[in-house]
Parts: C-alpha cells; structure tokens; sequence
C-alpha cells in the first residue's frame, strides 16, 4: 500500500463495516477525501480521481463489500 497525501491509498479494514459507520470513519479519518458510498452492481466513471474513495457495498446488509481506495 503506497502513501499519498491522505496518509494513505486503501482501507482494508472496513471490508464488512457497515457503510455509513465507512463513510464516518473515512471522513473523519481525511476530510479532503470525496467518500462515495455506491450499492455493488452500479455504473460508475472509469476515470481516476486522486481525492476520491468509493465505497462499494452490498444492498441487502449495507456492508462494504470491496477494499475501498483513492481513484
């Protein structure tokens, strides 16, 4: 995992959390950060953005489902 200019690039540790408890933590943890909570299944831009993490998650218990990491 390289640093950036959050401390950090991914999150591993919230695989399983529920995703506003995600969406809390990453905020508080970088503020700068754009935290986009997306329910897995959902289009997105391929693009990558340096200051946002999506938080990809599961509809039906509202857990995150993938390592969330900045692009």
């Amino acid at each position: 995992m390289a640093d950036s200019e959050y401390g950090r690039t991914e999150w591993p540790e919230l695989v399983g959390v529920d995703v506003d408890e995600a969406v809390q933590s990453l905020r508080e943890a970088a503020p700068a950060l754009n935290v986009w909570p997306v329910a897995s299944g959902s289009g997105v831009t391929a693009d990558c953005r340096t200051d946002r993490v999506r938080l990809w998650f599961e509809e039906a218990t509202r857990t995150v489902s993938r390592v969330p990491r900045i692009g």
